[in-house]
C-alpha cells in the first residue's frame, strides 16, 4: 500500500502522549475539572485512542483493497506481515525483560510474563500486573481484534457497518455495566474493577479500533462521494478538530459520559484521517511531514514497546528508570532496532502482499 503523508505525525503525537503521561502528570493544573478537560485530549488514554483509531483504518483500507482488487483477503498473508511487523521487538523486549527478572533487578512476575506473552495482558488481574508489563495490553486489544477482523471483511463485507454498530454497542454496555458487576467471596461483596482493568478488556476498549475501521470501510466503498465531500474543503478538518477537542468546551455535567466522548473523540480522529487521505498536497501535510516528526511516527512501534522497559506505566527503581535517562534510553534503543534490525526484517512483508504497486488515492 502506498504510503500515505501525515499519518507518522498522528503516531508520533501518540507515543508522545503515552511518554508524557508515563513519565510526569497533570497534577499541575489545580482544578479537577479543567484537569479532567486536559486528561481527555493529550493524555496516555488519548494517545491510545489515536494509535486504536489509526490501526483500525489503515488495516482495514489494506483488507478492503485487497478485496476489492483480487476478489479475496489472503488470511495467512494477513496474519504473517502482523508477524513480521510486531514481532522483531517483542523478542528484545521480553528476553530483556526475563533477565532483568531472573537476576532480581526487577519483580519477578512470571504469570504476568506469561499473559502478556500470549496478547492477553488487558485481561492480567491486578495482582499480576507489573509496570514494565503495563503498556502489552494496547498490543493485546489489537491482536484480539485483528484475529477476527479480517474473516468479518473477508466473508461479511455488506455487513460491516452494521457488524460494527453492534461491536460499539456491546462495547457501551459492557464499559457501563461490567464495572458494576458485584459478586460474593469470603462473606464480603466484591466488584471486578477490584480485580481487573476492566476498561482494558476487548469490551470495551476496542471501540476507537473498530470506528476508525467503519470509517476506512465507508471510505473504500464510497470513495467518489467521499472526495466530494473531503477535497479541498475546510469543513471536515475543522469538524474533526471541533470533535476531538470536544471535552474542552462541554458543560462539566457532560465530562461524565466518559466512554461518549471517546467515541466522539475516536469519530473526531477518523474524521481528520480521512480528510488527510483526500488532501495529501495541502500544506498542511507538508508540516505533518516535518521529517523529525515523521521519523518518530516510523518507530512508534519500537519507542511504544521498549519504553515499557525503561520508562514503564510509572517511575521504577533502576538508574536506566530514572527520568530524563530513561527517555534518551527508550530513544536510542528504538532508533538501533528501527534501523539495524526491524527494516531487513519489514522487508520481508513485501513477499506477503498483492498490493505493492496500488495507491490508495
Amino acid at each position: 500500500m502506498k504510503y500515505i503523508k501525515g499519518y507518522d505525525a498522528f503516531r508520533a503525537v501518540a507515543v508522545c502522549m503515552v511518554f508524557y503521561s508515563h513519565t510526569s502528570s497533570f497534577d499541575f493544573i489545580a482544578d479537577s475539572v479543567e484537569r479532567i478537560r486536559i486528561e481527555m485530549i493529550c493524555s496516555g488514554g488519548t494517545g491510545v485512542r489515536i494509535y486504536f483509531s489509526l490501526s483500525g483504518f489503515l488495516i482495514t483500507l489494506l483488507l478492503m483493497k485487497e478485496k476489492l482488487l483480487t476478489g479475496k483477503i489472503l488470511i495467512k498473508n494477513f496474519y504473517i506481515r502482523r508477524f513480521l511487523k510486531l514481532t522483531p521487538p517483542l523478542i528484545l523486549y521480553y528476553s530483556v525483560l526475563i533477565l532483568l527478572m531472573s537476576f532480581g533487578f526487577l519483580q519477578q512476575q512470571w504469570v504476568g510474563v506469561s499473559i502478556s506473552f500470549f496478547y492477553l495482558f488487558n485481561f492480567v488481574p491486578r495482582v499480576f500486573y507489573t509496570s514494565e508489563l503495563g503498556p502489552t495490553w494496547t498490543l493485546g486489544v489489537e491482536e484480539q481484534f485483528y484475529v477476527l477482523w479480517p474473516l468479518i471483511v473477508s466473508f461479511f463485507t455488506n455487513k460491516i457497518v452494521r457488524i460494527s454498530i453492534s461491536i460499539i454497542a456491546i462495547c457501551w454496555f459492557a464499559d457501563l455495566y461490567i464495572p458494576r458487576f458485584v459478586f460474593h467471596y469470603k462473606n464480603s461483596y466484591h466488584t471486578l474493577n477490584s480485580y481487573f482493568f476492566i476498561e482494558r478488556w476487548f469490551f470495551p476498549a476496542c471501540a476507537p479500533i473498530i470506528t476508525g475501521a467503519v470509517f476506512s470501510y465507508l471510505l473504500v466503498t464510497n470513495k467518489e462521494k467521499w472526495r466530494l465531500f473531503f477535497f479541498k474543503k475546510s469543513w471536515p478538518f475543522i469538524a474533526g478538530c471541533l470533535l476531538f477537542f470536544l471535552p474542552i468546551f462541554i458543560p462539566k455535567s457532560f465530562l461524565s459520559l466518559v466512554f461518549l466522548l471517546k467515541i466522539i473523540q475516536a469519530i473526531g480522529i477518523s474524521t481528520l484521517l480521512v480528510w488527510i487521505f483526500f488532501n495529501q498536497n495541502n500544506s498542511l501535510i507538508r508540516l505533518l511531514e516535518f521529517k523529525p516528526l515523521s521519523y518518530i511516527g516510523k518507530i512508534s512501534y519500537g519507542l511504544y514497546v521498549y519504553h515499557g522497559i525503561f520508562i514503564g506505566t510509572g517511575p521504577g527503581l533502576l538508574f536506566i528508570q530514572q527520568y530524563p535517562l530513561n527517555v534518551f534510553l527508550t530513544v536510542g534503543v528504538a532508533i538501533l532496532s528501527y534501523e539495524f534490525y526491524e527494516k531487513p526484517i519489514l522487508k520481508l512483508k513485501d513477499k506477503f502482499t498483492l498490493l505493492k504497486k496500488t495507491s490508495v488515492t
